[in-house]
C-alpha cells in the first residue's frame, strides 16, 4: 500500500513537471496508476489468502472458503495455487455448499489443467456416486494413485471425511455413509472416521424405521455397532461408548449394553467423574428395562452421589422408589426434581399419579390438570384424567377438558 501511495505521489509530481507535454504526462500517470492498481490487487489477494486460512483454522469454513475463492479470482499468479485450491475445496466440503463441489471442480480444472489434484478430487467425488459401478471404478483408481503418491491418500481420505460430516448434517445420510466407508478403504488406520460412520448408520436406521423398512434399519444398526466397536478397540472414548450402548439397547441386546457400560465404569474408575455419573445413570435405565428395580435404584443412587442436580436422574429415582413401594421417599425425590424443573409436564404427571396412589385425590387431580396445561400429550393418561374428574362428580370440568381432546395425541 505504501508503494501504491508513493506511485501516486510520483505521478502527480511528474504531471506538474511535464507541464506542456500534456498527453505524454497523462500517459505516464495512467501507466503508473494501472501499475499501482495491479499491485494493490496482488496485495489484496495475499491478504484474502491469509485471512481465509485464519478463518479455516478457527473453524469458520464458510467464510474461509469465501476468502480463498476471492483470492483465487483476484490474483492467482501470486498464490501457491495448488495448495490454495486444496484448502478451498477441503473447506467447501465442510459447508452446505458441498453439493456444488462437482461444478466447482469442473470450472477449476478447465481454468487450471496443470493442477493434477483436481482429477484426484473428482475421482473422490465419483467414489460416493449413487452408481455402484462408478463408485467401484473410482475406489480402484484412487488406490492406484495412493500407491504412486502417498499424499493422494491423505488428501482423498480427508476430503471424504469432510464430505461425510457435511452430508450427514444436510440429511444426505446414505451418501455420508459412502463417504466414510470409502475414507476407511483408502486409509484404514483413520480410526476417527469410525465414530462418524457409526453416527451416520444410526441416523440412517432411524430414517429407515420411519418408512417401516425394519429389516434394513436393523442392518444399519449392525453397521453402527461394528463401527463403534472398532473405534473403541483403538481408543476408549466416552461418547463412542455411550453410542455403542445406545445401539445395543435399540437392537434389544440389553446384556451387551450393560457390559459396555460396565467396561466404561472400569475405565473411568479414578477420573472423569461426570462420565461415571452418566454411565451409572444409563446402567440404572437398563436395569429398569430388565425389571431389576433394586439394582436400578442402586445405580441411580451411585450417579446421584456424583451429580445430584439432574432432573432426569431424580425423576427416574422417584419412579424406582415408587415401584419398590417406598412412596414417601419417592414423593420427596420427585419434589427435588420439581425444584429443578417445575414446569416439566411428565414430571408433574408422575407426581400427580403418586399423590393419587397415596390417597390424596384432590391434590392429584390438580397436579395432573397442571401437567396437561403445561403440554402433556398422552391419550391413555388423558382418558384416566377425565375418568378421575367424573369420579369426583366434576362433570362440567371433565366436559371442558373433553373439548380439548383433538389436541391430545
Amino acid at each position: 500500500v505504501a508503494n501504491a501511495g508513493a506511485s501516486m505521489l510520483l505521478a502527480a509530481v511528474l504531471l506538474s513537471i511535464i507541464g506542456r507535454q500534456r498527453y505524454i504526462g497523462i500517459a505516464v500517470v495512467v501507466g503508473i496508476s494501472i501499475s499501482s492498481y495491479v499491485y494493490l490487487k496482488k496485495v489484496e489477494a495475499i491478504s484474502l489468502y491469509s485471512s481465509g486460512r485464519g478463518y479455516i483454522a478457527d473453524g469458520d469454513f464458510d467464510r474461509g472458503a469465501q476468502q480463498l475463492r476471492r483470492a483465487i479470482e483476484q490474483s492467482p499468479d501470486v498464490l501457491p495455487l495448488a495448495e490454495t485450491y486444496s484448502r478451498y475445496i477441503q473447506a467447501v466440503a465442510l459447508t452446505a455448499s458441498v453439493r456444488d463441489l462437482q461444478a466447482i471442480l469442473e470450472k477449476a480444472r478447465a481454468q487450471h489443467p496443470e493442477i493434477h489434484r483436481f482429477e484426484l478430487y473428482q475421482l473422490t467425488l465419483q467414489s460416493i456416486s449413487p452408481n455402484p459401478m462408478l463408485r467401484k471404478q473410482a475406489i480402484i483408481q484412487l488406490g492406484e494413485k495412493a500407491k504412486m503418491h502417498p499424499i493422494a491418500s491423505d488428501l482423498s481420505a480427508n476430503f471424504l471425511k469432510n464430505m461425510c460430516l457435511s452430508l450427514l448434517q444436510l440429511g444426505d445420510i446414505q451418501q455420508a455413509i459412502f463417504a466414510c466407508e470409502n475414507a476407511l478403504v483408502i486409509q484404514p488406520e483413520r480410526m476417527g472416521i469410525l465414530r462418524v460412520l457409526g453416527d451416520a448408520h444410526v441416523r440412517y436406521s432411524e430414517a429407515l424405521a420411519l418408512t417401516e423398512r425394519l429389516k434394513d434399519a436393523q442392518e444399519s444398526l449392525l453397521g453402527a455397532t461394528e463401527a463403534y466397536q472398532k473405534s473403541l478397540d483403538d481408543t476408549l472414548d466416552a461418547q463412542v461408548l455411550f453410542s455403542l450402548g445406545h445401539v445395543y439397547t435399540q437392537r434389544g441386546l440389553l446384556d451387551s449394553a450393560l457390559s459396555t457400560y460396565q467396561t466404561g465404569l472400569h475405565h473411568y474408575s479414578g477420573s472423569a467423574q461426570h462420565h461415571r455419573a452418566e454411565i451409572h445413570f444409563k446402567i440404572g435405565n437398563l436395569y429398569m428395562r430388565l425389571g431389576d428395580v433394586e439394582n436400578a435404584l442402586g445405580a441411580y443412587e451411585a450417579s446421584y452421589q456424583i451429580q445430584p442436580n439432574s432432573m432426569e436422574l431424580l425423576a427416574n429415582m422417584g419412579s424406582a422408589l415408587r415401584q419398590l413401594g417406598r412412596l414417601e421417599e419417592a414423593h420427596t425425590t420427585y419434589m427435588r426434581a420439581a425444584d429443578l424443573a417445575p414446569n416439566n409436564p411428565h414430571l408433574l404427571y408422575a407426581i400427580g399419579d403418586l399423590l393419587y396412589a397415596r390417597g390424596n385425590v384432590e391434590a392429584a387431580t390438580e397436579t395432573i390438570a397442571l401437567a396437561f396445561a403445561k403440554g402433556l400429550e398422552n391419550k391413555t393418561a388423558y382418558d384416566s384424567f377425565l375418568a378421575l374428574l367424573r369420579a369426583q362428580g366434576r362433570d362440567r370440568e371433565a366436559d371442558a377438558w373433553e373439548k380439548k381432546r383433538p389436541s391430545v395425541q
